[in-house]
């Protein structure tokens, strides 16, 4: 089966990838180098006030989206691993209120993120849950399959 685009999709798609590589290049300088200057100082403390330690993840992603833009546009034909990407989006996800419950700052977003979590089902079960999509988005981003036990072990 064959899959084509129309020329209009076709720039569109590479608009949007060239865009978001060049946004993440923009990130990944805000993110990973030192604030210096008029600019990059005030940005810098803006995201770390909304992010936290997790702000690190906004490069990551942009990337990340810009590449399987890219691939979209080289392969169209390509299936795109959607447990894999699942189970990135539920690590990310466990990421925000995981750091703010083991004391680490994740800005005004985890702060938020976590305190509805526990509002709703309550501390232990927010930790459980967190630990849940952790294993669950580990699990389906690897590609790990339960194994039936050795023949020893039963």
């Amino acid at each position: 089966m064959s899959i084509t685009f129309s020329a209009e999709v076709d720039r569109r798609i590479e608009a949007f990838a060239l865009t978001a590589m060049f946004l993440a290049a923009i990130a990944g300088v805000v993110v990973f180098f030192p604030p210096e200057g008029r600019v990059l100082v005030p940005v810098h403390d803006g995201l770390d006030r909304l992010f936290g330690r997790a702000m690190f993840v906004i490069p990551l992603g942009l990337v990340l989206v810009a590449m399987l833009g890219f691939l979209r546009l080289a392969r169209p034909t390509f299936a795109l691993p959607r447990r894999r990407l699942i189970g990135l989006g539920l690590i990310t996800i466990a990421l925000l209120p995981a750091e703010d419950l083991l004391g680490q700052s994740t800005g005004l977003v985890g702060e938020w993120f976590t305190g509805v979590l526990i509002d709703i089902v309550g501390g232990p079960a927010a930790v459980a849950l967190t630990l849940a999509f952790v294993l669950l988005g580990a699990a389906l981003a690897f590609n790990l399959k339960p194994s039936r036990l050795p023949l020893a072990a039963r």
